[in-house]
């Protein structure tokens, strides 16, 4: 027993603090290309969750194209009789979608293991993910609040006040503008090194 004790005191807190073996810590997480895909795919699913009725029912659903029933509140969405009762009126799940492209927008540009290419390819997608949010959530909604930084779990500021349509849709254009111009610089980057390859293999079966 003496022996352990002091092989322990030895030891010093190195031997007491372990990092848990279950649980990824946002430390040890954004390492990798794996991680962002692992990522990617999450934030996908939480895409999948907002719009596997959203589509239909924030857009053709409240047109006279579907026919109402009596189930799932068919009536109320036809005839603007929405409540928040009604789980589809509730922006929560759109709001778990643009907080992970936040985060992923925020760490994503000091990763050193992944190429550029790779990395402007994966900040357009969380950057069109995000702005697709907040297309339908001023469509549905108008004034939301606008959020552009990922929630670091003070309850304090869980809540934000609505931002004007007006100014939503002034960010979303800018992004847009930047996306825009990095699938220009993409393509640019991809097709000039094969560019001549290419005239010249199409001059030679022309003749």
């Amino acid at each position: 027993m003496c022996a352990v004790l002091v092989l322990c005191t030895a030891c010093g807190e190195s031997f007491f603090d372990k990092n848990p073996v279950g649980v990824i810590s946002e430390e040890s997480y954004w390492t990798t290309e794996t991680d962002v895909k692992a990522w990617m795919s999450g934030t996908f699913s939480g895409l999948q969750t907002v719009m596997s009725e959203g589509y239909t029912l924030w857009g053709e659903g409240r047109s006279d194209n579907f026919y109402p029933t009596i189930y799932d509140n068919a009536e109320s969405w036809q005839l603007n009789g929405l409540t928040s009762n009604i789980s589809q009126t509730n922006w929560s799940d759109l709001y778990i979608v643009v907080d992970r492209c936040n985060k992923a927008i925020e760490k994503l540009p000091a990763m050193v293991d992944i190429a550029e290419t790779r990395r402007l390819y994966y900040i357009g997608q969380f950057y069109a993910m995000r702005a697709l949010m907040y297309f339908y959530a001023i469509r549905i909604w108008g004034d939301v609040p606008l959020v552009t930084v990922s929630w670091n779990g003070d309850r304090s500021t869980l809540y934000q006040p609505r931002t004007p349509v007006s100014g939503v849709s002034c960010k979303s254009k800018a992004i847009f503008k930047r996306l825009l111009m990095h699938w220009i610089w993409m393509s640019i980057s991809f097709y000039l090194p094969i560019l001549p390859v290419s005239i010249l293999t199409r001059h030679l079966s022309w003749h």
